[in-house]
């Protein structure tokens, strides 16, 4: 192509990251939903953080042959520290600071997020059910990943690519109980006929058996600066298993550069400085995030994990390469 005068495009070029909760999807009506991953390396001949790959050294051989007096340099590639273990000071479960982080919207029946006024993070659906009972709850028409919760104890969790129904047999004792169902938005299909149709939350109701359940509070979790800034954190003592829950931590520094932080759980979000890093998943690919050195700072610096199910260790830890998978 080059000797015949054609152009070459690359894609992509230069890798990304899809910080914060701007990482979009495909899919199809019909199809299975695919979530774009945080990191957006793509392989690329400069990668996420701005290596230079063998791929860009070989690119550049080959143009060289067809443009032999061009001017050519490579750049160097980032500096990259591993900062190392650290341990988590504080915590917070969600089900303990949701009433002071959110203001509770009352409706008949859940409304997906866009209803609210709220384009992106989690959603938290609470009512109370009367027993006794033991029943199927069917959560219809759920996006994209639902965390069910009978007095605060996990029971139940639904991915809208799980081939099972979204159904599980739950008992309800003469006192009642309060059902908690957290879901998070994992991005808007950008792309194909979807766009603009694909909605997030619970969208088509909850019912037990066949008989819709009435008398929901809502809770938006957009996740911002602004909403974590109200969590009343309380001294680490445990990790806590199967309940969502804020974790914080925080490390001095003196040297600031590029480092990347390993997945400290199974699925989350992580914050530094307020920045938002982006959401992570045990299932992969990769385990680490992307800590670009202006989002850190000397002196101390704030990094807050927002775990839905378990963390894996009692720390964070900065290493200083990137692990794709």
């Amino acid at each position: 192509m080059l000797s015949a005068g054609g152009n070459v495009n690359f894609y992509m070029f230069h890798g990304g990251t899809n910080f914060g909760f701007y990482n979009g999807a495909n899919g199809i009506p019909g199809d299975k939903y695919m979530p774009d991953t945080t990191s957006y390396d793509y392989d690329a001949p400069l990668s996420e953080t701005g290596n230079i790959t063998e791929k860009y050294l070989k690119l550049q051989s080959v143009i060289k042959k067809y443009r032999p007096d061009a001017p050519f340099g490579t750049p160097s590639s980032p500096r990259k520290i591993g900062y190392g273990k650290v341990d988590f000071t504080e915590c917070c479960s969600l089900f303990d600071c949701l009433p002071e982080i959110s203001t509770a919207v009352y409706g008949a029946a859940p409304e997906c997020m866009e209803k609210l006024g709220q384009y992106y993070g989690f959603i938290h659906y609470r009512t109370r059910l009367h027993g006794p009972l033991t029943t199927v709850l069917n959560l219809w028409d759920v996006r994209d990943r639902a965390l069910v919760y009978l007095d605060e104890k996990q029971i139940f969790t639904y991915y809208r690519n799980d081939e099972s129904n979204c159904s599980p047999e739950i008992e309800i004792p003469e006192t009642g109980a309060q059902l908690d169902i957290l879901v998070e938005n994992m991005g808007h299909i950008n792309y194909g006929p979807a766009i603009g149709k694909d909605f997030k939350g619970i969208c088509s109701g909850v019912s037990l058996g066949y008989q819709f359940i009435p008398d929901w509070q809502m809770y938006s979790l957009p996740m911002d600066e602004k909403q974590l800034s109200k969590i009343t954190f309380k001294p680490y003592e445990r990790m806590l298993k199967r309940i969502p829950a804020f974790y914080r931590a925080t490390i001095e520094i003196n040297d600031v550069a590029d480092t990347f932080i390993e997945f400290p759980g199974k699925k989350g979000v992580v914050w530094v400085n307020g920045h938002n890093l982006g959401r992570y998943w045990n299932i992969g690919p990769g385990n680490t995030l992307y800590v670009p050195a202006p989002f850190l700072k000397q002196g101390v610096n704030e990094i807050i994990v927002f775990e839905t199910e378990e963390l894996s260790k009692p720390y964070i830890k900065f290493v200083d390469k990137h692990n794709l998978g």
